[in-house]
């Protein structure tokens, strides 16, 4: 049994609470639901992976960029990296929508969302 249970169960048990009170009081493990998109990667981006597009499995959108930094090596991971911290490099779309570095932690996945990679497009 994990220490930090064994020990609340026994601090439950000296103070006589109830078996309720000990279920109330400890948490659950509840896993995160898990989306699969499809990520469209382009340009410098798409030469980092080695591949145009992918399907992932995550529950947000800081967890698919972490993934995709895995499993496609370092040069996608720095990019993507150097999104996460100061929102440059490149431009992220969930759904034709531009989800900027500060909706990183909150924008959350479902199942069939499209994203789409790309370095930010300039000229005149």
């Amino acid at each position: 049994m994990h220490r930090a249970v064994q020990s609340r169960i026994q601090n439950l048990a000296m103070n006589n609470f109830s078996s309720a009170s000990l279920l109330a009081s400890t948490r659950t493990y509840r896993p995160k639901p898990m989306a699969r998109v499809t990520v469209r990667m382009y340009a410098t981006v798409r030469e980092a992976s080695g591949t145009s597009s992918s399907e992932i499995e995550a529950s947000d959108l800081l967890e698919l960029l972490h993934r995709l930094g895995s499993n496609y090596g370092s040069e996608l991971a720095h990019i993507l990296d150097s999104w996460n911290t100061d929102g440059e490099g490149i431009v992220v779309l969930i759904n034709g929508r531009n989800v900027g570095p500060r909706g990183l932690r909150n924008t959350k996945l479902v199942d069939g969302d499209e994203v789409a990679i790309f370095p930010p497009v300039s000229g005149g």
